[in-house]
């Protein structure tokens, strides 16, 4: 009970913060962009499962790094000023004079161009003594003074699989974000049912609008995933939701009692850093299981961040789904969306 509470206020904390950098999948393209540039750098999703993200207190510099099962393969996305380079050949030579520590007696390193990429592949065969066969290919692209390093990899890496680099690149476009929006069809923005897959514990179905975008975060294939869903356009709110499980499947793990225990949890530990006295806890009609929530301002938000959270969670079936909402409007339309949730969030 003990680290589950951890589990669930360490989350909020974490995923709180500002979100300078705009990511999202739709339609099977993965989307990365930053709010300091027009433009946005996409690839097909796959089975890439987001891993690790992390940002720059001053919203320019971002990281990424997804990982596919399938493929047993990596790729890594960091976008940052320019800075020390101006094209694209230049950030790749400055990143061949200041190699990443871990990248050691690099061989087989090839310099070339592929796909408005400066590209360099290079070979790992170990590190610290442990064979790695690890195969590398580093990617620049410079625009607007913006620098795109990207960074694919592959243990245990075979000369035939050398295709699953080149065809990754070859995917990568860079476009015009008013385009990319364009192009996404516009369909009327209804509520519409979503399905998120949970390892090994079957989907969760979310009812929401048609025009919300998404990103699932999971650091590994057995973690929970972290819902991520916002507007299409602007910051107004970032919806996130965590389906949680006992790993002993525990009875009672998400009993009536113990849900709202979660929750007057959060809720005492974000207290001395509300506006409001008390953080009341209330429960959400439910047909089946239970849901409670509580609202909360924050009393000094930094720039950028949200000042309004609606926390809860939701026992349904085997899971106790972590809610938070982070919103900058009272009145916006999203807080009767998420309301709905709580009585509608369903597993398949």
């Amino acid at each position: 009970m003990k680290t589950f509470r951890l589990l669930m206020a360490t989350s909020f904390l974490l995923l709180s913060l500002p979100a300078y950098a705009d990511l999202f999948q739709e339609n099977g393209v993965i989307t990365i962009s930053s709010k300091a540039v027009s433009w946005g750098l996409q690839f097909p999703g796959g089975d890439f499962q987001l891993q690790m993200e992390k940002h720059s207190p001053d919203g320019l510099n971002h990281y990424y790094h997804f990982a596919s099962k399938q493929l047993q393969f990596n790729a890594s996305f960091t976008l940052e000023p320019s800075g020390k380079c101006a094209t694209s050949k230049e950030c790749r030579d400055l990143y061949l004079k200041n190699p990443n520590p871990l990248i050691v007696n690099p061989q087989k390193i090839n310099s070339f161009d592929l796909n408005k990429f400066a590209v360099v592949e290079f070979f790992v065969p170990e590190y610290k003594g442990m064979r790695m066969n690890q195969m590398n290919l580093s990617a620049h692209y410079v625009k607007d003074g913006y620098w795109v390093d990207m960074h694919l990899s592959k243990m245990k890496y075979q000369p035939s699989e050398r295709s699953l680099f080149t065809n990754f690149v070859n995917s990568v476009s860079i476009r015009d974000m008013d385009a990319i929006n364009k192009s996404i069809e516009k369909d009327s923005d209804s509520i519409m049912p979503r399905e998120f897959k949970v390892p090994g514990r079957g989907a969760l179905i979310l009812d929401v609008p048609r025009s919300w975008i998404q990103y699932v975060k999971q650091a590994s294939d057995e973690a929970p995933p972290t819902i991520v869903l916002r507007p299409r356009a602007g910051d107004e709110f970032q919806l996130l939701l965590t389906p949680l499980w006992s790993p002993k499947n525990a009875k009672g793990f998400n009993s009536a009692g113990n849900v709202k225990e979660f929750v007057s949890f959060s809720a005492n530990q974000l207290a001395p850093n509300a506006v409001e006295k008390e953080l009341v806890v209330e429960a959400i009609p439910r047909e089946k299981g239970s849901a409670f929530y509580f609202f909360a301002t924050d009393r000094v938000p930094k720039k950028g961040e949200h000042p309004y959270l609606i926390q809860g969670a939701i026992g349904v079936d085997d899971l106790v789904i972590s809610v938070t909402l982070l919103f900058r409007n009272k009145e916006s339309e999203v807080v009767d969306t998420v309301m709905n949730l709580f009585s509608t969030a369903r597993k398949k």
